[in-house]
């Protein structure tokens, strides 16, 4: 058996006993999709960069959503360049419809009447979907907190979290849901004497590509038993990346 380190093209011809494994940010936004469905939310908005890559995860996203019964209400591509999206989440949550709305009241009661007003956010969406960076993600969840969007639940990638607690940066991103991997996340048993083997030189800890140090040991550890998964298709395989198994 053969084992790819990244993914193929899906319109490649596939070849037989080749295998892909790779940590792509699509295999990260669609569990991201299945964890939002399975969570029981089906109505959702989500924003992602403008950018061909951006455009490439939300396609990727959008699928696994669609075909796992849930419904996009809106999307919404920004520019990664600037950093007050509040004329985007105005009108992703129909605030400025609310405000039309008191606009127009006003002007039925006349001036002399002082009205009362907060802005009510759209009621169709249950969960929002930020498909970015950690820069981005930081900015992007304190301006949908801000814009009465506080009480809706908020999924983002893992690339959002280095593995190292950062208090007063990690405020920013409180409450986000984001799948991650044992390796970053599990400090004992297995995966702890795996991190205790690599040298304080090596170690990439904090950073995206220390996550290429769990995609060796799995590697290492698939082509071992790629042969009987494949004679049992519900075998899996416990790694320090997740629970791997072969797609029937």
């Amino acid at each position: 058996p053969t084992l790819l380190f990244g993914t193929v093209d899906s319109t490649t011809q596939p070849v037989t006993n080749t295998y892909q494994f790779s940590l792509g940010a699509e295999h990260d936004v669609a569990n991201l999709a299945r964890r939002g469905i399975n969570d029981g939310h089906r109505q959702v908005i989500v924003l992602h960069p403008d950018t061909t890559q951006g455009h490439r995860i939300f396609d990727e996203w959008n699928q696994v959503w669609e075909e796992s019964g849930g419904q996009l209400i809106q999307s919404q591509a920004y520019n990664p360049e600037i950093s007050d999206h509040s004329q985007i989440l105005r009108e992703l949550f129909h605030l400025d419809q609310s405000e039309a709305r008191r606009t127009a009241l006003q002007r039925v009661l006349g001036d002399q009447v002082n009205l009362k007003f907060i802005a009510r956010r759209r009621q169709d969406i249950d969960a929002v979907f930020i498909l970015a960076d950690i820069n981005q993600t930081r900015l992007i969840k304190p301006q949908i907190d801000f814009h009465h969007g506080h009480d809706l639940v908020v999924y983002s990638l893992n690339s959002n979290y280095t593995g190292i607690p950062e208090p007063v940066k990690d405020l920013d991103i409180e409450g986000i849901v984001f799948g991650e991997m044992p390796w970053i996340v599990n400090q004992e048993g297995n995966v702890q004497m795996f991190r205790d083997q690599i040298s304080t030189q090596q170690s990439r800890q904090g950073f995206v590509l220390d996550r290429l140090f769990a995609l060796g040991i799995d590697a290492y550890g698939l082509i071992k038993r790629i042969n009987p998964m494949q004679q049992a298709m519900e075998m899996s395989y416990r790694g320090v990346t997740g629970t791997l198994s072969i797609p029937k």
